[in-house]
């Protein structure tokens, strides 16, 4: 628990499995994704796993930050995270350093993983 939200660690439930076959399990239990892996938003497959199984990802921006400042930015981003969160995903949202979030258009993400709709 921290500051009053429930953290877990994907390493805890899904160690040494790849980001396309946990990616989905986080959408099916309606957990929320929260990553510093600014590559996520990226790979062709694993905008496919967050698309298809709906998922709702918060991505930090930031480089060479320590876990403790990370942490810091997603708090102070958590009262934006949990409007957002309101609706369902798939989506997902760039968050800087400031704690603000920029959502990345499901078009852009559909271009990005090679697919037309």
């Amino acid at each position: 628990m921290a500051a009053g939200h429930e953290i877990r660690a994907w390493y805890d439930h899904f160690p040494g499995i790849d980001d396309i076959e946990w990616l989905p399990a986080i959408g099916e239990r309606g957990w929320v994704l929260l990553t510093k892996d600014k590559d996520i938003r990226r790979r062709p497959l694993e905008i496919e796993a967050i698309l298809n199984s709906r998922v709702r990802a918060f991505v930090l921006t930031a480089s060479g930050l320590r876990r403790e400042e990370q942490a810091d930015i997603f708090l102070k981003a958590m009262p934006k995270i949990h409007r957002v969160c309101r609706r369902r995903g798939p989506f997902v949202y760039n968050v800087t350093a400031l704690g603000n979030l920029g959502e990345i258009s499901t078009r852009v993400l559909r271009r990005r993983a090679g697919r037309k709709r």
